[in-house]
């Protein structure tokens, strides 16, 4: 079908003046409205799944840290537990390099005078025990 132009338009080339026009099937305010309430709907459904997954990776990590909480407790109970038994160990031996000397000398404590020959070699021989049990 042929388009009939007005008498008026006869002068004017209408191909070469664009406005901006379309023709649409509903009013835009409708359109606007339907397309904001879509974006709001999937703005909400992604709010809402993004705060689950992060509420869940919240539980998650509370978890991850007890469990790591309670596995450093227990080494650090059970790394206690060896070094007292070590340092009882030491003490033990350190007792048995020093109390001998102290016993002979409480013995002896009536005696004015002590004869010990050789006692720089025997002295520093317990020396170089205690501080290789003490240092090591």
């Amino acid at each position: 079908m042929a388009e009939i132009t007005p008498d008026f338009m006869k002068d004017f080339d209408l191909g070469e003046l664009d406005w901006g026009i379309t023709t649409v099937s509903s009013k835009p305010d409708d359109e606007v409205k339907r397309q904001s309430e879509t974006i709001q709907q999937v703005s909400d459904a992604v709010s809402t799944d993004v705060t689950e997954k992060l509420n869940l990776l919240l539980e998650d990590t509370a978890k991850i840290l007890e469990v790591a909480n309670r596995k450093f407790d227990a080494r650090l109970e059970e790394r206690q537990l060896e070094l007292d038994t070590e340092n009882q160990t030491k003490f033990q031996q350190l007792e048995k390099l020093t109390l001998p000397l102290l016993y002979n000398l409480y013995k002896t404590s009536d005696e004015a005078y002590i004869h010990w020959p050789n006692r720089k070699e025997i002295i520093q021989g317990q020396i170089e025990k205690i501080l290789k049990l003490t240092r090591d």
